[in-house]
């Protein structure tokens, strides 16, 4: 009796501290590059949703033709982005969608010559 009640103590004890670690989320990030063929993108900004909100706006910068941004890190709440540039004439013009943000993975918006934009931030 005493061996039975020995080893359900230690198998009780076994399943007690075999605690599973949390796991490790990965970060939400997105990377622009331009792919226009007409020219340069200037104060490049991306706008972070959550929802229909902006939450918050990211400065990307200028990038060059053929030029990828820098990976930026989402914020958590963030679901989905829409990006804002000029052009060299000054002219700010934006993309026509939002782009959906997958937790833990990396959205990468290429703009370039079929990508929909217009002057409407909207």
């Amino acid at each position: 009796m005493k061996k039975v009640l020995f080893i359900a103590l230690i198998l009780g004890m076994a399943f007690v501290s075999c605690k599973k670690d949390p796991e490790t989320k990965l970060p939400t990030t997105y990377t622009i590059t331009n792919s226009f063929s007409g020219g340069d993108f200037y104060e490049v900004i991306v706008f972070e949703y959550m929802g229909s909100d902006i939450i918050q706006q990211v400065e990307v910068g200028n990038l060059a033709s053929g030029q990828t941004s820098a990976t930026f890190t989402a914020n958590t709440n963030s679901d989905k982005i829409k990006v804002s540039m000029e052009n060299y004439q000054g002219t700010r013009f934006y993309t026509s969608q939002k782009y959906l943000l997958t937790e833990g993975q990396n959205t990468a918006v290429v703009i370039n010559d079929n990508t929909m934009i217009s002057q409407n931030p909207n």
